[in-house]
């Protein structure tokens, strides 16, 4: 799945769902180049999934695209 984000009117949190296909991959990218401004932070409902190793991930440099990617019990970014 892909998801532009438009953050020129403020801040954005994207929520991954927390066990999705193991190998889903989802793509954020900051489409407005906003993000150095406004963050988007990406994290997982209720934020009980880790994401590299921790529970959120913030996007803060502008026109930034991320995959992540479901290991089965967490995800990783690459």
């Amino acid at each position: 799945y892909y998801m532009a984000c438009y953050v020129s009117a403020g801040v954005l949190t994207i929520r991954l769902p927390n066990i999705p296909v193991t190998g889903k991959v989802f793509i954020v990218k900051d489409a407005s180049g906003d993000s150095a401004t406004n963050n988007i932070t990406v994290t997982t409902v209720g934020g009980v999934v880790n994401i590299d190793g921790a529970p959120t991930f913030i996007i803060n440099t502008d026109y930034r695209s991320l995959q992540f990617v479901f290991t089965g019990s967490a995800y990783e970014i690459f």
